[in-house]
């Protein structure tokens, strides 16, 4: 016996028809084409023109947006896991949310790529002529060589 993942239905299977019925009903069972067809869907957006638009949100633009939000809106961790999270997500049909862990470990991360690129544009401030920096630049263009 085996059991049919969309509508819980259960099929026998021998050993000479192999999974046959089973395939024949995938053709036609409706749990199987909506989940099809919420597979193809993409979501709604408005474009630069003000019309309405599809588009497709990829999983780590999700998990990006979702982190920023907690950022953000200094909300717990706990908030992913939320019944309130799972809820809206599987009614705007959205990803999954991700647990509170992956999204610490994601906030880390972002936390040490900013905290980079901070550094990184202080050390070419810092190599910029003293006396721009101290005195602000002038009214007129001057050509600074090294």
């Amino acid at each position: 016996m085996c059991l049919y993942n969309y509508c819980q239905k259960e099929y026998s299977f021998l050993t000479t028809s192999g999974t046959t019925n089973l395939k024949k009903h995938l053709e036609i069972c409706k749990n199987h084409q909506m989940w099809l067809t919420s597979k193809k869907e993409k979501q709604k957006s408005i474009g630069d023109d003000g019309k309405l638009k599809t588009c497709k949100l990829s999983e780590t633009v999700f998990r990006e947006a979702t982190n920023e939000m907690i950022l953000l809106r200094q909300l717990l961790l706990a908030f992913v896991d939320s019944v309130a999270c799972k809820h809206f997500c599987k009614k705007a049909m959205l990803y999954t949310p991700h647990s509170r862990r992956t999204s610490s470990k994601d906030i880390v991360k972002m936390y040490v790529e900013k905290k980079e690129a901070l550094k990184r544009c202080s050390y070419a401030i810092s190599n910029v002529c003293p006396s721009l920096l101290i005195y602000g630049f002038p009214k007129q263009q001057v050509l600074v060589t090294w």
